[in-house]
């Protein structure tokens, strides 16, 4: 027996996410309502739950983002609109199940976010236990990533009937060569085949990346579709530096000046992902008079057994208190104390003053950028890293200094397994201090 929509049913899904596409602006009401009749379509259309669970969570921070307010207004993501297109074409396809061989007979399997992907193997005969570990091995941000291609790499197997966990080298080609036709990238199927040798690596001794028909198809894409770096050259850190200057005196900032400052400051000091910042907690700092001290115990991008973040050390810049970190870190934990029920380092500047979103920290540094008059049409946040890193290289900093204090590795096995600090580092070697320093080499 299969269930399916009316063909009068489907072409109205279909209107309606049409309708909601073509609109440059929505409320979160309208955006709220089309999720709603998806939602009553899910018996009838084969993986909804896939292509509802993320409009569902975009509802939701967009809600709570403006305090319950359905009436606010909002823009669709390109993630958004992908979804919405997979509903105006696929919105006729009956309800099935998803059969994995002999392995669990008749089984049905019902994902409706990478957090389920355990289920997978446990189709392939693993316990649970087993399944929820190995699905842990991803990290947040890899599985928010690879879900979009495995929502399709599960239809595009169902469609055709094909075992997710015994595709052959030609069903990967004619998969990443559906995602080329759809306008995808190099960056993008690279990730999707990366995605698939997680699953098709399971019972085969190389994995998907190491397929030579792949190899040679994806060096195709590169020629056609070239992944090429978003800029050669970087921006000026004395810029930044000279309007972070005129930030001041500290105490006479409003609590959004100061929080720019603060989180500027840090991720050009530092030389850290935007990520790592997010992560500060105060439980994690010691603060003086002299110096913070910044151990992170998150596990973070760079993280893998073995190997983590080392401390951080951010001197008082005695050269200059505009620029002084400390100067700035003691005010903000000052100004933050009386409204302050997290640990966590930077909140937002509004009631209920809690902790912000790494998206919130990326506009705040990039409003930063605007004002001090860099381009942000090209330059986007995380251009700090490799601009405090190139400023650092300029002022004669050791190699060795700034790949510590960016959390880089090299092949060096010493200076990866056995290579510890030793004694306390000179101020004048200080990452921070050669970036602060840097502004006055350009005047």
């Amino acid at each position: 027996m299969r269930i399916t929509l009316t063909e009068e049913k489907a072409d109205n899904i279909a209107k309606l996410c049409s309708r909601l596409i073509l609109k440059k602006e929505i409320t979160i009401r309208e955006f709220a309502q089309v999720i709603g009749k998806l939602v009553a379509t899910q018996p009838g259309v084969q993986f909804a739950p896939l292509y509802i669970k993320s409009l569902e969570i975009t509802k939701d921070i967009l809600l709570k983002c403006h305090y319950g307010n359905f009436d606010a207004k909002m823009i669709l993501s390109e993630d958004n609109i992908s979804d919405l297109n997979w509903w105006i074409g696929k919105s006729t396809l009956s309800t099935s199940i998803v059969r994995f061989d002999n392995r669990t007979s008749h089984s049905e399997i019902k994902i409706s976010s990478f957090q389920d992907i355990g289920q997978l193997f446990q189709s392939y005969g693993l316990s649970k236990e087993a399944s929820d570990i190995i699905a842990s091995s991803w990290k947040p941000a890899t599985k928010q990533q690879y879900w979009t291609y495995c929502k399709r790499w599960l239809s595009f197997c169902s469609e055709r009937e094909i075992d997710i966990f015994k595709a052959t080298e030609l069903n990967v080609l004619e998969f990443l060569t559906l995602l080329y036709k759809q306008g995808l990238g190099y960056s993008a199927i690279n990730t999707a085949r990366s995605m698939l040798s997680s699953f098709l690596s399971v019972n085969r001794e190389i994995t998907v990346g190491q397929w030579p028909l792949v190899k040679r198809f994806l060096k195709g894409i590169f020629n056609l579709k070239p992944s090429l770096p978003r800029y050669q050259k970087t921006w000026d850190v004395n810029i930044v530096l000279q309007y972070l200057m005129t930030l001041t005196p500290v105490h006479m900032l409003t609590l959004r000046v100061l929080s720019y400052k603060l989180v500027t400051l840090l991720l050009l000091l530092t030389g850290q992902r935007l990520q790592t910042i997010h992560c500060f907690d105060l439980d994690d700092i010691n603060v003086t008079d002299s110096s913070i001290y910044i151990d992170v115990r998150t596990l973070l991008k760079c993280s893998k057994p073995g190997s983590h973040l080392q401390p951080i050390e951010l001197p008082a810049f005695i050269d200059d208190d505009r620029l002084c970190i400390v100067t700035v870190f003691k005010e903000y934990l000052l100004r933050t104390s009386s409204f302050r029920k997290t640990q966590k380092l930077i909140l937002s500047c509004v009631k209920p003053y809690q902790h912000v979103s790494k998206a919130t920290i990326a506009r705040w540094v990039k409003t930063v950028l605007q004002l001090a008059g860099i381009d942000i049409t090209i330059y986007k946040s995380h251009s700090t890293r490799s601009a405090s890193t190139s400023a650092a290289f300029q002022c004669a900093t050791s190699i060795d200094t700034i790949l510590k204090a960016a959390g880089w590795s090299n092949d060096s096995t010493f200076r990866k397994f056995y290579n510890r600090p030793v004694s306390k580092q000179n101020y004048n070697d200080n990452f921070s201090v050669k970036v602060l320093r840097s502004q006055k080499l350009s005047n």
